[in-house]
């Protein structure tokens, strides 16, 4: 056996493992970058001089239309139409809020 046999296992086995090391190396960055990309400051409303995040209001505006959605349906009589009210004024609320912030703080 000459000494080009010998070494060429081990150097196909060493840049193997090269490739895969660069390979998750190229994967962590790529997976580091997408969960860093949303880290910014989240967008504050002074309210008396403190501040307030910007969700927070979007949860009141969900919850207020919301409960206003329930007394009109009480009033108006029609509260059935909006049959298992365990998911339909929370999904409610989630839509409001959802479209508050979308309306209000876009990105």
């Amino acid at each position: 056996m000459s000494a080009q046999q010998t070494t060429r296992p081990c150097q196909r086995h060493h840049t193997r493992g090269l490739d895969t090391f660069h390979g998750a190396r190229r994967l962590s960055s790529i997976a580091a970058c997408t969960l860093l990309s949303g880290c910014a400051t989240a967008p504050s409303i002074p309210v008396f001089g403190a501040g307030f995040p910007a969700w927070l209001f979007c949860i009141v505006a969900g919850t207020v239309t919301s409960v206003a959605v329930y007394v009109v349906t009480g009033k108006l009589d029609v509260r059935s139409w909006l049959a298992p009210s365990g998911v339909s004024y929370p999904a409610i609320a989630a839509l409001v809020a959802m479209l508050t912030w979308l309306i209000f703080f876009p990105a």
